[in-house]
């Protein structure tokens, strides 16, 4: 039986499966994988940070005085800066930075263990923590440094933890922690104390610290020291613009913000189901067709109907041709998932892969029964 299948269908076989598997593989393993990705990453980001709020550049006598009020839990401040950034003879300009006090404090921002991709153990002087977008586009890696400009010095940093990307930035980050001399060089740069760019606020109470921050907040970062301005009259323009100004819409309210990112991740499931489907329905009609036309030629119908030979031939000879369909497409679509989440810029986890690829191989096999018992009945009758 299997010198008869060698001979008549392995050819016949390994063309259409080859075809239909590359039809289904481009026009969905794309768009399929994406949709779940991107959903992954909506989902988890929205899960993962418990942060409430963004207010805008408090100062520092601000952070305790808002920590110390009941309906807030929390607040961990932090430095955004553009700066000029070189690594593996590569150099952007202006790339945004966040600089926190210690990374001991992002374990309830997107920055948590929950949303690593890759981190090391190791002890760096200046570790940083990258978005994985941004290590897969410039072939980045844990333990590559990047070299940051702080007032004409760059000082290096090592990367210590590669991180879902940060969704709430339109463009990638970098984060870093503080010590005392990159302060101290911006600084040195400013010709003042730099100011926090703004603070993650925590509540007990949403409604009640929402309400406060869009009527009772001011940044008072922001408010100048009457010394540097040149004129009196100068500092009572900005004196009086920073009283006279309504900084609520400048608050970012973190949970309409998960809410849009859940809204966004169901979407991508959506789509992501609706590729999974068709492609498991294409997949289907094409291996059904294929087979049953294979099993109509009139060389194999002539030779089962053939009232000498028993079923069982025929059972062994079509699971013979359904392995090896099966195989083929099965390593094909491993092979080219595996490329594509290698070459993806968005992290693909192995279960998206396992569910896309198990599903497309049980709409096959479903698929191969099909047409075997169809095929089965009609040659049994044809005896």
């Amino acid at each position: 039986m299997i010198t008869y299948w060698l001979k008549n269908r392995l050819f016949f076989s390994t063309i259409f499966t080859l075809l239909s598997s590359f039809i289904i593989i481009g026009l969905f393993i794309h768009p399929t994988i994406n949709s779940y990705s991107n959903e992954e990453y909506e989902r988890n980001f929205a899960k993962y940070s418990h942060v409430d709020f963004d207010i805008p550049s408090p100062s520092f006598i601000q952070i305790p005085e808002l920590k110390n009020l009941d309906h807030i839990s929390n607040v961990i401040p932090y430095y955004f800066l553009n700066r000029d950034v070189t690594f593996n003879s590569t150099s952007l300009s202006n790339l945004g930075v966040l600089f926190f006090e210690s990374f001991n404090q992002l374990n309830e921002t997107m920055y948590n263990p929950s949303r690593v991709i890759n981190s090391s153990e190791l002890e760096f002087d200046n570790p940083i923590l990258i978005d994985h977008s941004f290590s897969k586009k410039y072939g980045l890696k844990i333990g590559d440094t990047l070299s940051i400009t702080f007032d004409g010095t760059l000082v290096s940093f090592q990367i210590k933890t590669i991180y879902e990307d940060n969704l709430y930035y339109q463009d990638s980050i970098l984060v870093g922690q503080w010590n005392g001399g990159q302060k101290l060089l911006i600084e040195n740069q400013l010709g003042r104390p730099l100011n926090y760019s703004g603070a993650y606020v925590f509540s007990n109470d949403k409604i009640l610290t929402k309400s406060y921050l869009s009527i009772d907040y001011k940044p008072y970062g922001r408010l100048r020291d009457a010394s540097e301005f040149p004129s009196q009259e100068a500092y009572e323009i900005h004196y009086n613009a920073f009283f006279n100004s309504n900084y609520a819409n400048e608050i970012s309210d973190f949970n309409l913000v998960r809410e849009r990112t859940f809204e966004k991740a169901n979407e991508y499931r959506t789509s992501g189901n609706f590729n999974l489907i068709t492609a498991s329905v294409m997949i289907f009609i094409i291996s059904f067709i294929q087979n049953f036309s294979l099993t109509l030629r009139k060389s194999e119908l002539k030779y089962f109907k053939n009232k000498t030979l028993s079923g069982a031939h025929y059972d062994s000879y079509y699971f013979i041709d359904g392995l090896y369909q099966s195989f083929i497409h099965m390593t094909l679509l491993i092979i080219i998932a595996i490329i594509y989440t290698l070459t993806s810029t968005i992290f693909i986890k192995l279960n998206t892969i396992i569910i896309f690829t198990s599903i497309l191989l049980i709409s096959k096999l479903i698929s191969l029964f099909s047409s075997f018992f169809i095929s089965k009945f009609i040659i049994d009758h044809l005896k």
